[in-house]
């Protein structure tokens, strides 16, 4: 009588089946949105514009014979119940949020993902410091 070579593998199988089955709804569920508040905006330079060319960052004129143009990128402090962040857009010309106005944020590895309070608007932040909000000399 042929032994059965195939049930172990099946059995294998099934064991993988189950347990991919079991962690799907881990994967699929997505992250809450916290509150904040955006507290501040500020503008910062970020490099040069595009046209300039690194020759003109560095002496001052590009290839045209132009001067350098200093980009500016706006910076937010998003206060929470126990951090401070200060994030920058990933879309340099992203719309302005405004300030005081309590925003929906969730974390995302280095990067905030920000929505306004009424649920419109869904943008993605870079995270350039974190702080806890106890610290008085955060701002």
């Amino acid at each position: 009588m042929r032994p059965l070579t195939w049930f172990p593998r099946l059995r294998y199988s099934l064991a993988v089946l189950f347990v991919a089955a079991m962690a799907l709804p881990a994967w699929a569920r997505k992250k809450p949105y916290f509150r904040g508040t955006i507290t501040r905006m500020q503008s910062s330079s970020c490099g040069y514009d595009a046209s300039s060319g690194m020759l003109g960052a560095v002496l001052g004129a590009g290839n045209s014979g132009r001067k350098a143009k200093i980009m500016l990128c706006k910076n937010y402090t998003l206060r929470t119940a126990d951090t401070v962040y200060t994030i920058r857009p990933k879309d340099r010309h992203a719309r302005l949020l405004p300030v005081g106005v309590p925003v929906l944020y969730r974390v995302d590895h280095d990067k905030l993902k920000v929505k306004l309070a009424n649920g419109k608007d869904k943008k993605q932040y870079y995270v350039l410091a974190e702080k806890p909000a106890g610290n008085s000399h955060c701002e």
